[in-house]
């Protein structure tokens, strides 16, 4: 090819003058000195400007027969306001392919399909000018943009000669196809929407091209296809191309199917890529367990479960099928981990069992509650055993301490509900007046009312000052279990044995509500912080949630194997603990209502792993890191 290689050189004015004038004169049109002038100078500004000429002479000639046609009388000549019309050498080009564009304004398909088309036509330059490139006519078929449609935009598109059709091989075979191609590259340079869609689809472009090209050689592949299948970086820039372009056109039916095979292998890879590594962390946490190393364990089984956090957040469509062995081995490990060195201290000298137990509301005292007919005080900081009260003749059920730290009350079997001095341990005052034993109490948040529950079926409210009936709450129809005030204190809500929630005015006693949708006995009842909600612990091994306005049901939380017994809220209200027969103690985002079964698991893992991990000298820095994650 080099040997036969010509160099054109620039047209001398003369030459240039030549192919401004002698065409026109075929058809007996002179130019103007001033016309001949300004088209020389502006096609010697712009080298490669030549095919922008003969387009430009050609819409002067029409313009002038345009005018002529109106008026016989005109001069045979052209004039630089006819090169002003049609704008010039550069504008020509533009304002014909402008003009075709709006042809298609009513239909938005076609629109996006000539864009697609030009835009196809074009080979984006790398640190060079963007030059033309011929597709064939079928690379432009797509599920989008059906052959047909592409036959009729194409067709308009050649009429108005601004693409060219052809026939050319197929390679070496004697298959013929239709090849489209730019009828001027000057189009490139000179029309500035083409240049606008370049620059919007410059990025994608040849990664789009790089997308079929693989797919071609994938469904050529007789031998391994899958080393063809895009995988980690390449998939997923592949698949943020397919949205992006997927609805413009761009992706022909086999490069579509490439791109979903790869991701469906990818997937099948990495699943069995991560069920291994969790196998062999599982493997370790077991065989360290086995031999008594139970921090290692713990190390190891953390990490898979922060494998399979990482999977379940970034990843859900890797599904590794032992992830909830994890789970359920991180469980258990933390479980035995709590029974082996979470314990600080057992408080001995119960002689019952302990039915209750309650923090002073500045943390120092713990105050609990047996069937020895007592209740004993103990010092937090060194368990120490500070005082026992003594007095009830039954079992003692329920304790509570006053909002401000001053009473301690306590509820027993023997019908009355007791009144403690805090500090010196003194009876301050029996509450007597149920009929049957008390099986919770439950102080309104300013302290100024204390409430007891009885089996009698009765909620007794009394003045915490004086020791005072104020009032009785109307019969439930059967034993009640357990009250709760709302944080306002403007309700207090108590729980049945005949599976209902009832809701109280506590400022009249009045009843407000009534909430049955439990199977079983309820149990338990409490408050969210905020007020807005109520949770409900039953014997028919549900927690429900429901309205604390209205009294609707919310939520119905299942997973327990066992009556749920009781139920509390943390501080901040978004987490909801409740302790079951099955002897387990779940926690809930109560929120997304699901069970956290590894997101809580996780949490206290790293609660008792940090101290080990942060002062241990032995530890390595990958272990440090689950402190990170």
């Amino acid at each position: 090819m080099t040997s036969c290689r010509v160099d054109i050189r620039p047209l001398s004015d003369r030459e240039l003058r030549e192919v401004i004038c002698q065409p026109a004169a075929q058809v007996g049109l002179k130019v103007s000195t001033e016309l001949q002038e300004r088209i020389i100078n502006e096609v010697k500004a712009a080298p490669g400007s030549l095919p922008l000429l003969e387009y430009a002479l050609t819409e002067l000639w029409q313009a002038w027969h345009r005018e002529y046609q109106e008026d016989k009388t005109i001069a045979p000549e052209l004039t630089i306001e006819h090169y002003r019309a049609v704008g010039g050498v550069e504008g020509a080009l533009e304002k014909q392919a402008n003009q075709v564009y709006q042809q298609f304004s009513g239909d938005a398909k076609k629109q996006g399909l000539v864009e697609r088309i030009f835009v196809e036509l074009v080979q984006p330059g790398v640190d060079t000018e963007d030059t033309r490139k011929r597709v064939w006519k079928r690379e432009l078929v797509s599920d989008i943009h059906p052959e047909v449609l592409v036959d009729q935009v194409l067709a308009v598109l050649v009429q108005s000669r601004l693409v060219v059709r052809d026939a050319a091989k197929v390679g070496t075979e004697e298959q013929v196809e239709t090849v489209i191609d730019l009828a001027h590259e000057a189009l490139i340079r000179h029309w500035s929407k083409l240049q606008n869609w370049l620059e919007k689809h410059r990025q994608y472009l040849p990664v789009i091209r790089q997308l079929r090209r693989e797919a071609r050689r994938y469904a050529a592949e007789q031998g391994n296809k899958s080393k063809h299948f895009l995988r980690g970086v390449k998939l997923e820039e592949a698949q943020d191309c397919l949205i992006k372009y997927g609805n413009l056109g761009y992706f022909d039916a086999q490069t579509q199917e490439f791109i979903s095979l790869s991701k469906k292998t990818w997937i099948e890879e990495e699943t069995e890529k991560e069920k291994q590594i969790l196998e062999a962390l599982y493997m370790t946490a077991e065989f360290q367990w086995s031999q008594g190393n139970r921090q290692g364990s713990l190390i190891s089984i953390t990490k898979a479960g922060a494998r399979v956090q990482q999977l379940r957040d970034s990843r859900p469509e890797v599904k590794p099928v032992n992830c909830q062995k994890v789970v359920e081995k991180l469980q258990e490990t933390l479980y035995d981990r709590i029974q082996d060195s979470s314990l600080l201290t057992t408080l001995t000298g119960h002689s019952g069992w302990v039915n209750a137990i309650a923090y002073s509301p500045d943390g120092a005292t713990l105050a609990s509650a047996s069937d020895d007919k007592t209740v004993k005080l103990w010092n937090v900081q060194d368990g120490s055993l500070l005082t026992t009260l003594t007095g009830h003749s039954g079992w003692v059920n329920a304790i509570a301490y006053s909002p401000d730290g001053a009473t301690l009350a306590s509820a027993s079997s023997d019908t009355t509900v007791k009144l403690w001095n805090a500090q010196n341990s003194s009876l301050l005052a029996t509450l007597t007046g149920h009929r049957s034993l008390v099986n919770a109490i439950a102080y309104s948040p300013d302290g100024a009312t204390l409430a007891s529950a009885s089996s009698d079926t009765t909620v007794k409210l009394w003045n915490a000052q004086n020791s005072s009936l104020l009032t009785t709450l109307p019969d439930h129809g059967d034993g009640v279990n357990a009250i709760a005030y709302s944080p306002d204190g403007a309700i207090l809500a108590s729980a049945i044995s005949y599976k209902a929630v009832k809701l109280w005015n506590a400022q009249d006693g009045s009843l407000l509500a009534t909430l049955t949708d439990h199977g079983g006995s309820v149990n338990a009842i409490a408050y969210s912080p905020d007020g807005t909600t109520l949770a409900s612990a039953s014997d028919d091994s549900t927690v429900k949630l429901w309205n604390a306005q209205d009294g609707s049901l919310l939520a119905t939380l299942t997973g327990h194997g066992g009556s749920v017994n009781a139920i509390a809220y943390s501080p901040d209200g978004a987490t909801l603990a409740s302790a079951s027969d099955d002897k387990t103690v779940k926690l809930w985002d109560v929120k997304l209502k699901f069970d956290l079964n590894l997101d809580s698991a996780m949490a206290y893992a790293h609660d008792w792993l940090r101290g080990y991990l942060t002062h241990n000298p032995n530890v390595s820095a990958s272990d440090k890191k689950l402190l990170e994650i």
